[in-house]
């Protein structure tokens, strides 16, 4: 939606060229024609779409000078230390019984809401192996701004029973600047019965131009030895304000064998998008 809002924020609102219309009261409409009625009905939904569309516009240009008032405000690297802590999260968490009872599940595994970025808390599986209080496991979440633009965010699982011991974790860091192109990189790790999966991958989206997004990306994943590469490209082009045109294509190989995969995507919004959401897709 904001692509296309962004390509009219040059243009002059089309609501405010409007003239004047006067509004008829019930029995001054009912006076009217059928024909009168259908054309009046009709250009007052016209006149609400172009001050929805208008209102959609300021709310897309504040967001953009708000980006932009951030990036030039924004403090030297030797504060960047100070930041406002979050917003306490209440986690959930097992209730206690009215009296301490060393032998009650509950006082087994609790958890800590502290005020900084980390949020830490158990998994809950009424089907794992501990059938008291269903306990399977240690979740974390973070997520941060490293320095101007540049954001950070780590998530992991850990569950472990009497056998088998399994995690999954995703870290990425992206670098975006709102006048130009968006970074980003990340480390996926995730077990696979007994061995681990190691996943790096890199994308990069760039606006060539107004109309243009480009989106390319590479991937290394080592399993068992293996090493698989991956590499995609996408595509976006607005043609006009209706029709959107997206193009990717992709390749995958390793261990003697290669995957391509690749589609064409064609939407058509309606005469009144973003205002009122038709649309028809072609694949």
């Amino acid at each position: 939606m904001d692509e296309v809002l962004a390509s009219d924020l040059d243009e002059e609102d089309e609501y405010d060229q409007l003239p004047t219309i006067r509004i008829l009261t019930k029995s001054q409409f009912d006076r009217l024609t059928k024909s009168q009625k259908n054309s009046y009905l009709d250009e007052l939904d016209y006149r609400e779409i172009l001050y929805y569309k208008k209102q959609l516009k300021e709310e897309s240009r504040k967001r953009k000078e708000n980006k932009l008032s951030s990036e030039e405000n924004f403090p030297d690297d030797n504060n960047s230390d100070v930041q406002a802590s979050p917003d306490a999260v209440p986690l959930p968490d097992i209730t206690l019984p009215p009296s301490f009872d060393s032998d009650c599940p509950s006082h087994r595994y609790r958890c800590l809401n502290t005020s900084d970025q980390w949020l830490v808390r158990p998994v809950l599986d009424p089907q794992g192996w501990d059938h008291d209080v269903s306990f399977d496991g240690v979740n974390l979440e973070t997520a941060l701004e490293i320095k101007r633009n540049v954001f950070a965010s780590v998530t992991g699982q850990m569950s472990k029973d009497k056998q088998d011991f399994s995690i999954h974790s995703e870290c990425a860091a992206v670098y975006t600047d709102p006048r130009g192109p968006m970074y980003c990189t990340g480390l996926d790790v995730q077990s696979s019965g007994k061995d681990m999966i190691y996943t790096v991958h890199s994308n990069t989206k760039l606006r060539n131009f107004k109309h243009n997004v480009t989106d390319c990306g590479v991937s290394l994943t080592s399993f068992r030895n293996n090493y698989y590469v991956g590499a995609k490209l996408e595509d976006t082009l607005l043609v006009g304000k209706r029709l959107k045109l997206v193009m990717n294509g992709g390749r995958m190989g390793g261990g003697g064998q290669v995957a391509y995969g690749g589609s064409v995507e064609a939407t058509l919004r309606g005469r009144d998008y973003p205002m009122k959401m038709k649309m028809s897709v072609c694949q």
